[in-house]
């Protein structure tokens, strides 16, 4: 059995730093499982960011960068069948957290239970919202809307609208981005579809309709959108989606027959895409003291980590005929809350540039000083070396 906080099988000093949120009495929790994470199984990991400003009941999340932003949520304090939803916007700066939370551009429409999708410094907000009727009611609608954080002053503006109304549910629960950001695939919980929007051209189509129907929690890697169905707990499906007429294959977990550790649990997971073909499954566990007694208010956050691969028959083929989970990294933190609610991965600073990030992002403004700094002194002793 794992007996420390953290297996490490091979280095994953490069990999994402994960950021998750946890339900409290009062609000909501931030925490980080960063690469080099040792924290005790018996000791707490301290919340990594302030309180929130606004609400964050079934709010979306998003990175740009090294900025988070959360959009929307539901206001919970009052007493009405469905709670109103916020437009309410607001970020901050994982390298700078005692900055704090800052307030951001408001979206066209108050939303709950959004999903969020960042190409470069865009956020596209798309899917469910919540809006009350004079009797009460829920007005389910793929209304998309986007935001380029690198201007805030430029607002959120509306997509346009799709034709899919009938068939497309409101509850977005992943997507895959192609072509460098000019196609964005989503799939929808309860429909077996996955639906393109073509980021150029602003238009809708359908993409494939035998993806199945269930899906909850996924992540795209090298090419492959992973995602989890509840029907099926323990099992990581993948889609090669290079082509719409591929079906879904289930993932094989390539570990050593003595290795009893529990790589992907019998239980709701979410799953993290770290980039260069590493996939993260969290999941939530209730903690236990040295009596094996459930502890009120605290969770085990367990963290697995595995470099993905596909496997071709021949080389020629395009084909990919296995999908292989390589585990190498597996963690567990113990944290203060009731409910594990979502996670997003944050990628180290020098693959920030290329994602692109917000202009108030201090950082980015720090690095871009230190390099004018650095063509200065450049300048001065070629000058220096010229006289003599």
């Amino acid at each position: 059995m794992l007996n420390s906080t953290t297996l490490q099988l091979r280095d994953s000093s490069k990999d994402a730093s994960i950021y998750f949120r946890i339900k409290i009495k009062n609000g909501y929790n931030w925490y980080v499982i960063k690469n080099d994470s040792t924290m005790p199984e018996n000791e707490l990991l301290d919340p990594i960011f302030p309180q929130s400003p606004t609400g964050q009941f079934v709010s979306s999340i998003a990175a740009v960068g090294s900025t988070i932003y959360v959009l929307g949520g539901a206001n919970l304090g009052t007493y009405d069948y469905i709670p109103p939803a916020f437009s309410d916007v607001c970020y901050i700066d994982t390298l700078h957290p005692k900055d704090g939370w800052k307030i951001g551009p408001s979206m066209i429409v108050p939303r709950a239970g959004t999903h969020s999708i960042t190409i470069n410094t865009k956020i596209y907000a798309v899917g469910l919202q919540l809006k009350m009727w004079k009797r009460g009611g829920i007005i389910v609608s793929p209304f998309a809307e986007v935001l380029d954080t690198a201007d805030h002053q430029g607002g959120w503006s509306k997509l346009r609208d799709h034709h899919f109304s009938d068939t497309m549910p409101g509850a977005i629960t992943g997507h895959a981005v192609l072509d460098g950001g000019k196609r964005i695939l989503m799939h929808c919980f309860g429909s077996p579809c996955l639906y393109c929007y073509d980021v150029e051209a602003d238009s809708w189509k359908l993409y494939s309709n035998n993806f199945g129907g269930n899906k909850f929690s996924s992540a795209f890697v090298d090419g492959i959108l992973y995602y989890v169905d509840f029907r099926d707990p323990g099992v990581i499906f993948g889609l090669d989606v290079s082509n719409p007429k591929n079906l879904p294959k289930i993932v094989i977990v390539n570990k050593d027959e003595e290795d009893d550790c529990e790589w992907i649990p019998q239980s709701r997971i979410s799953l993290v895409s770290l980039g260069n073909n590493k996939l993260a499954v969290l999941w939530a566990l209730r903690a236990c003291d040295s009596n094996n007694d459930y502890v009120h208010d605290q969770l085990l956050i367990c963290c697995s980590k595995f470099n993905m691969s596909k496997v071709k028959n021949t080389a020629a083929s395009e084909q990919v005929d296995q999908l292989v989970a390589h585990p190498f990294s597996l963690s567990r933190n113990r944290v203060m809350g009731y409910k594990f609610l979502d996670c997003l991965a944050v990628h180290p600073p020098e693959k920030m540039e290329t994602q692109g990030a917000s202009k108030d992002n201090d950082a980015i403004a720090t690095n871009s000083n230190d390099k004018k700094k650095k063509k200065k002194k450049k300048k001065k002793k070629k000058k220096n070396w010229e006289k003599k």
